[in-house]
C-alpha cells in the first residue's frame, strides 16, 4: 500500500497558536506521530527556524528502508531522536502500532471476526465513522490483520458523502 494514498498527520497543542502537519506518500502512522510529538516539544523550548532547521534536513533525507533508522539532528545532541521506518515484512503489535490499537479499542470481537471473514474472503466491506481518524485506524488496522497476505482489491478508506452512491 506504499505511495498509492495520500496521508495526512497533524498535531494540535493548545499552548501554541499554530497547528504542525506532514504529509506524505507513507502510511507510517507511529512514526510521524512521534515525530510531530517531538517537534511540537521541540517547538516550545526554541525558536521556529530550530525547527525549520530540523525539518529541512528530513526533506534532504531520502525514506530510509523498511525497518531502518533515521537519526534527526537537532542541533542539540541530547535532544537528537532516531525515526524509524516501519517494517513492513512482520506483523503489527499492540501497542505499537497504533491503527491495530485504535481498531481493537473500537470494534467488538465479533464484529472483527465477521470483519476478518469477509477479507479473507474478498467481500466488499464499507466501514463508517463520525471520526475520520478512526475509520482510517480501523481501516488500515483491520487490512494489517491479513498479514503476510495484502489486500489484493479495490481499497478506499475514505469516500465523501457526495459519493457515497459509487458504494
Amino acid at each position: 500500500m506504499d505511495r498509492i494514498f495520500r496521508f495526512g498527520f497533524c498535531r494540535y497543542s493548545p499552548d501554541v497558536k499554530t497547528c504542525l502537519c506532514m504529509l506524505s506518500y507513507l502510511p507510517w502512522f507511529k512514526g510521524f506521530y512521534e515525530l510531530l510529538n517531538r517537534l511540537s516539544n521541540f517547538r516550545r523550548e526554541s525558536k521556529d527556524s530550530d525547527v525549520l532547521q530540523i525539518l529541512n534536513f528530513l526533506l534532504s533525507q531520502s525514506p530510509p528502508k523498511s525497518g531502518s533508522p533515521l537519526t534527526v539532528t537537532t542541533g542539540d545532541v541530547t535532544k537528537d531522536f532516531i525515526f524509524e521506518a516501519p517494517d513492513t515484512s512482520k506483523l503489527p503489535t499492540i501497542p505499537e502500532d497504533r491503527n491495530l490499537t485504535d481498531y481493537f479499542a473500537a470494534v467488538e470481537p465479533l464484529n472483527m471476526i465477521l470483519i476478518f471473514a469477509s477479507m479473507f474472503f474478498e467481500r466488499r466491506i464499507i466501514v463508517t465513522s463520525k471520526k475520520l481518524n478512526l475509520l482510517t485506524a480501523c481501516t488500515y488496522g483491520a487490512a494489517s490483520l491479513l498479514y503476510p497476505m495484502h489486500w489484493q482489491h479495490m481499497f478506499v478508506p475514505i469516500v465523501p458523502p457526495h459519493l457515497l452512491d459509487f458504494c
